[in-house]
This record gives structure tokens, C-alpha cells and sequence, in this order.
């Protein structure tokens, strides 16, 4: 009786998540390198968490309809976390996706602002998948790896 209750046990935790999520880490600056992202209040900051903190107000940015949004330092310029999520039951990764931003603060309109990134198979497992380039305004931007954060700059004509 003893070894069966381990043994259901086991078989808990011995399973495969059934989201697959990646993230982009975005820095939105002007034309002489100013961190346009750095000025937004936080509402709620996690300093244990390499100094994530997230905007909940409307009305400073927007990103696909969400008023939560969060940041993080790194280098010394603030990112605007693009989260993606893909159940696994639809068997591949997008390799497309479009994330809509709205920001006063940041782009100086209330308009929505298109970002598109495109993600490649990454080679190591069937879920491993990098940002390959990240296009906005008409411009492509280029994107780095770091310890396993796509990390992508994007300059404004501001």
C-alpha cells in the first residue's frame, strides 16, 4: 500500500507545464539614448527581484489592453516586460507576434503603437524558441540573448 501511494506521488510532479512562456525585454529610448521608460512610477516594486516593479495606471501605459504591466532594470535603462504565453496543446510557437503599447509618457500621443516580433526555433528543445528581430515604426531592431532574456532596444523618434 506504502509503495503505490509513492508511486501516485511521483507521478504528480513528473509532468510537463502546460504553458510555454518566453518574454522580450523592451527599452524604449529617444534619439540620444534617454530611457523614455525610467520617469513611470511603479505602483508595486519587488527589489529582491532584480528590481521588477509594475505600472498599474492606464492612463501612462497600455500594453495589448492590460494596465498591468512590469519592468525591470538592467544596465542601467528600464525594460517594459512583453510576456508570451503558448499552450502547449497548439503544438507550435507563433512565429509572429504583435504587441500594441499606448503611452503618453512615452510616445508623446494616446495613439496605440505596434510592435512586431519574430521568434525562431532556438534549436535545444521543441519549446526553445529566441526573439530573432523586433520591428517598429517601419524600423527593424536587433535583439540580444541574455541568460535567457531576449533583450531589444527601440529608438524614437523623439
Amino acid at each position: 500500500m506504502f509503495l503505490a501511494i509513492i508511486s501516485a506521488s511521483c507521478d504528480l510532479f513528473d509532468h510537463e507545464p502546460k504553458m510555454y512562456s518566453t518574454r522580450l525585454a523592451l527599452s524604449l529610448q529617444d534619439t540620444l539614448s534617454n530611457d523614455l521608460i525610467s520617469g513611470i512610477e511603479c505602483t508595486k516594486c519587488y527589489p529582491s527581484l532584480d528590481s521588477l516593479c509594475e505600472i498599474k495606471n492606464r492612463d501612462v501605459f497600455l500594453l495589448n489592453n492590460e494596465y498591468t504591466v512590469s519592468m525591470q532594470k538592467y544596465g542601467g535603462y528600464y525594460y517594459v516586460n512583453l510576456n508570451i504565453g503558448v499552450d502547449k496543446k497548439i503544438e507550435t510557437f507563433p512565429n509572429k507576434v504583435t504587441f500594441t503599447l499606448r503611452s503618453p509618457y512615452v510616445f508623446g500621443d494616446n495613439y496605440s503603437h505596434n510592435v512586431v516580433t519574430y521568434w525562431e526555433h532556438a534549436g535545444k528543445g521543441k519549446w526553445d524558441y529566441v526573439c530573432s528581430r523586433v520591428e517598429y515604426g517601419g524600423k527593424e531592431f536587433t535583439v540580444k540573448q541574455l541568460a535567457n532574456i531576449n533583450i531589444a532596444t527601440i529608438i524614437l523618434d523623439r
